[in-house]
């Protein structure tokens, strides 16, 4: 998921689709993901600063989105670069 600023340029250059469809339609200002690990389990989140908190379902949309396609193209060596 990573994050992205609008100040940090790129527009629809940058390599993650999220951050793409984010710069392109100009709905947020900043996102960033984390992930806090737990000794037996964990909290994965992300925070966002929006232009306009009507474009909020807007955001969500895309934030499942990206979180979909990235479960349902999971594969054992993609999660064993991840995680290993």
């Amino acid at each position: 998921m990573g994050s992205w600023d609008r100040t940090l340029g790129g527009g629809k250059n940058l390599s993650s689709k999220l951050a793409q469809n984010i710069a392109s339609l100009g709905f947020c200002q900043y996102y960033e993901s984390f992930l806090i690990p737990y000794s037996n389990t964990g909290l994965f989140g992300f925070s966002v600063v929006s232009n306009d908190p009507t474009q909020i379902d807007t955001v969500m949309f895309n934030f499942q989105n990206d979180w979909v396609r990235i479960c349902v193209n999971a594969t054992d060596v993609l999660f064993s670069f991840i995680f290993f």
